[in-house]
């Protein structure tokens, strides 16, 4: 048997295209969102609950026409996708508390 490579491997698998079609606009929402966190570290007070819902249902209306159910955002693993406080305080010369 094969060892998969990345977890998300089977996604990619041809009875799992279903799989990857539903979950791609919280992928991508996730995406964005990261690359807000890590590209403006001191607006992160400004990405709330709010802003992550604002990101996913617009990812959602742009990849499937459609509004996903609020608060789907709720179960993302946020400190994988946030800057991690001390790189900004080692990159923006914060006092580390």
């Amino acid at each position: 048997m094969m060892q998969r490579s990345h977890p998300y491997d089977e996604w990619f698998e041809p009875n799992n295209k279903d799989t990857f079609t539903l979950r791609y606009p919280s992928l991508l929402a996730q995406l964005v969102y990261s690359v807000f966190c890590w590209a403006y570290p001191q607006s992160h007070p400004k990405f709330d609950s709010d802003f992550r819902e604002t990101i996913l249902q617009t990812c959602s209306r742009w990849v499937g026409g459609i509004r996903l159910q609020p608060e789907l955002h709720k179960k993302w693993d946020l400190q994988k996708l946030e800057v991690p406080i001390s790189i900004i305080c080692i990159v923006y010369q914060y006092p580390c508390t």
